[in-house]
């Protein structure tokens, strides 16, 4: 059986930056423990979430984005597109491709698939808990999504899920 990693990444207080920690919530409550399948919560990008993804065979990323588009618009990125996450890609932590390439290098086992999803947000700056509206109402959208994608990569969910 495939095992996967769901990965949520950004900081729980600032504003919408918490999207992707609010998707991988939404996955994990509709999962209710499925085997197979881990919902991580990543703080960092760079090197902390490729050791997220170590010794899994797909990983699955959430993460808000900056690029100027509407408020709440939901992305699907390849690992080429990911620098321009929010939290990919870190001064302290450097690029998520670099890791990857260093943990191959090194000989850490990583996902043969990795998926990105990335949702547009409005606050990035407030120091705050809870999402703008319209970023708050993507949350179940992108979970679906990455449901749908768990289903069709993995095939560990069941059909209602």
């Amino acid at each position: 059986m495939t095992n996967a990693i769901v990965i949520g990444v950004g900081n729980p207080v600032i504003a919408d930056d918490a999207l992707g920690l609010a998707a991988v919530r939404c996955v994990g409550r509709q999962l209710g423990g499925q085997s197979g399948i881990t919902v991580a919560e990543v703080y960092n990008g760079g090197l902390e979430l490729m050791e997220a993804m170590a010794g899994y065979d797909c990983a699955f990323v959430v993460d808000a984005i900056v690029s100027g588009g509407r408020p709440g618009t939901i992305y699907r990125l390849g690992i080429e597109d990911v620098a321009t996450t929010r939290n990919t890609s870190t001064t302290h932590n450097g690029s998520l491709s670099a890791a990857l390439e260093l943990g191959r290098i090194s000989g850490i086992k990583l996902p043969s698939l990795i998926q990105f999803w990335a949702v547009e947000a409005e606050d990035v700056t407030t120091f705050k808990e809870g999402l703008t509206p319209e970023v708050e109402a993507s949350v179940p959208v992108v979970a679906r999504e990455i449901l749908s994608a768990l289903l069709s990569s993995t095939g560990a969910l069941r059909e209602e899920s």
